[in-house]
């Protein structure tokens, strides 16, 4: 599979305390597994999405400061426990794929292009002006809000066993 996360770890302290990223080591090569959606307080995902199958016992903890970044498969099995320190855990997720890369699942997903796309598999998404107005802001808003749900049908399709 041509696709990586990185995650950038844009505050100082991002630790065990922190709620740092946590690892499950070659659950890569399983592919994509079952996700239960399950908004919570605990959980801030943007649908409170988890695997339920997790062995904290064998998990590799990736502890970060401020400019470091980890990078994982996409199908990498990974979770961060709850932030009870004394400062922000805050980071940024990237995925990357190649160019080259065909959409397969039925709904079509919007991506942030570099360059030229080698096909038309995907939409792009929109890029906000230098100084958005209220009215863009809301259109970005409006844009992320259906990829959300694009993904959602590709991902946790209606009438799966796990809800």
């Amino acid at each position: 599979h041509a696709g990586c996360t990185l995650w950038l770890a844009l505050s100082d302290v991002v630790d065990a305390r922190h709620g740092c990223l946590r690892f499950a080591p070659g659950s890569h090569v399983a592919g994509q597994l079952p996700h239960v959606e399950a908004p919570s307080l605990c959980n801030l995902l943007s649908r409170g999405q988890r695997v339920e199958a997790w062995d904290a016992s064998t998990e590799v903890v990736a502890a970060l400061r401020g400019g470091e970044a980890s990078i994982h498969q996409l199908f990498t099995v990974h979770r961060s426990a709850p932030n009870v320190g004394d400062a922000p855990r805050v980071g940024l997720a990237m995925r990357f794929i190649a160019a080259a890369c065909v959409q397969t699942k039925p709904a079509r997903e919007s991506v942030t292009a570099f360059g030229q796309l080698a096909h038309g598999g995907f939409d792009l998404e929109p890029r906000l002006p230098a100084d958005p107005t209220d009215a863009d802001l809301a259109a970005g808003r409006a844009a992320h809000a259906d990829a959300m749900r694009r993904e959602k049908a590709n991902y946790l399709p209606a009438g799966a066993e796990y809800t």
